[in-house]
């Protein structure tokens, strides 16, 4: 879990950067791994809603395209998706425990998007990821004090325009708003977002199989155990079982079923 630099090393000297990866290929990697992995996954995505919304490739692309962030493509597939299952159904825990992993690991890659990067000598193999919205404070406070005719106000501070004094309060960085990443913080975004792209891509099959668990109970008998495996990958029992196998996903429908289990209890009664 990263923590802010407040915690790990306050007062750290740091400079934010677009350039901060530059050789720094131990920080790099797990990076450009998690961009690459998230453009997969929302590749997925796409396959996904053309899965259940049941339209062909060229229509999707078409209305998948205009939903231009991540919580109206989540609303659009929860609504197609509570309307083909039912809400409250196993089949719809199932798609939401999978959206809900999705949801998860795209946190970081979200971190790594929109907000400045920086490195410190003082916290080697550490990227910081700093909040857009200080490091804006801190650039407009700058500007503020820019000029400022200080000599006007010796001796007479509360006369100093509220502006001003708004500005030298935010002239620091906020150093709980910066959070620093280690190498294996990063690289277990990695782990976790290979996870997230191997349950959707299972749960998709799950939807559309390749190969339907009759056909495959049909003809497996016509090949060896080790054509059996291969083939039974492609049945949506297989990738069910597969799907329930991963950690992320367990995880996320247990918190889901609890949280069902908690909004599902009657009210307590009032005692006069």
């Amino acid at each position: 879990m990263p923590q802010p630099l407040s915690k790990v090393h306050p007062g750290a000297q740091f400079t934010l950067a677009p350039g901060a990866l530059i050789n720094r290929p131990e920080l790099a990697n797990p990076v450009t791994q998690i961009f690459g992995l998230w453009a997969q996954i929302e590749q997925e995505m796409q396959i996904l809603f053309m899965r259940i919304a049941g339209l062909d490739e060229e229509l999707t692309v078409a209305v998948y395209s205009i939903l231009h962030s991540d919580n109206l493509q989540r609303a659009a597939l929860d609504a197609l998706a509570k309307a083909k299952f039912g809400d409250g159904s196993e089949e719809f825990i199932i798609f939401s425990s999978v959206l809900n992993i999705i949801k998860k690991v795209g946190k970081l890659r979200h971190k790594l998007a929109h907000r400045r990067w920086g490195t410190s000598e003082a916290i080697p193999n550490a990227l910081l990821l700093a909040d857009a919205a200080t490091t804006k404070s801190t650039a407009l406070a700058h500007h503020a004090l820019r000029g400022f005719e200080w000599d006007k106000y010796i001796g007479r501070q509360d006369s100093v325009p509220k502006h001003i004094k708004e500005a030298i309060e935010n002239i620091a960085f906020d150093e709980d708003k910066i959070l620093v990443y280690t190498v294996a913080e990063l690289e277990a975004g990695v782990s976790e977002m290979l996870e997230a792209s191997l349950a959707i891509h299972l749960y998709t099959n799950y939807i559309k199989p390749s190969l339907s668990d009759e056909k495959f109970a049909e003809i497996s008998v016509m090949f060896p155990p080790s054509a059996k495996e291969s083939l039974q990958i492609g049945t949506a029992a297989e990738s069910l079982r597969r799907l329930s196998n991963l950690g992320l996903f367990q995880e996320a429908r247990a918190q889901l079923l609890k949280g069902n289990n908690r909004n599902q209890q009657p009210p307590h009664e009032s005692r006069d």
